[in-house]
C-alpha cells in the first residue's frame, strides 16, 4: 500500500430539510477547525453546520466519527439543534462520498 500523505478532504451536501452541512475527513493531521489530530492511521470524520459562520467550515455540530463507524451509520444524529439530525438520503451521500475516499486509497479505514 502506498503512503498516505496528510491531508483533510471536505465534502459539502445540502440535507432535505435544506440544512447545508460541511463533512470533513481528517487524515493523520490537525483538523482546520478543532483542537484536535487524527489518531495515528485512523481518519476522522468531522461535521459542520454551513448556516453559521463560527469556523471556515461552519459550526460543529459536535459530531466527530472515527472512519469506520462513519461508514456504518444510517443517519447521522447532529448534538447542534434539535432536529438537525441528516435525512438517510443525505447519510447516504456523505457514506458513498467517504467510500470513495477509502477506494481511492486517499483514507484508511
Amino acid at each position: 500500500m502506498s503512503e498516505i500523505q496528510p491531508n483533510v478532504y471536505k465534502h459539502d451536501v445540502v440535507a432535505e430539510n435544506g440544512v447545508p452541512y460541511r463533512v470533513v475527513a481528517v487524515v493523520d493531521g490537525r483538523s482546520d477547525n478543532l483542537n484536535t489530530r487524527s489518531l495515528g492511521n485512523v481518519t476522522l470524520v468531522e461535521f459542520y453546520d454551513r448556516r453559521y459562520e463560527f469556523t471556515p467550515d461552519g459550526h460543529f455540530t459536535g459530531l466527530c466519527l472515527y472512519l469506520d463507524s462513519a461508514l456504518e451509520a444510517s443517519v447521522y444524529s447532529m448534538n447542534c439543534d434539535p432536529g438537525c439530525d441528516m435525512d438517510s438520503r443525505t447519510s447516504r451521500q456523505v457514506r458513498d462520498w467517504l467510500q470513495s475516499l477509502v477506494d481511492s486509497n486517499s483514507v484508511r479505514v
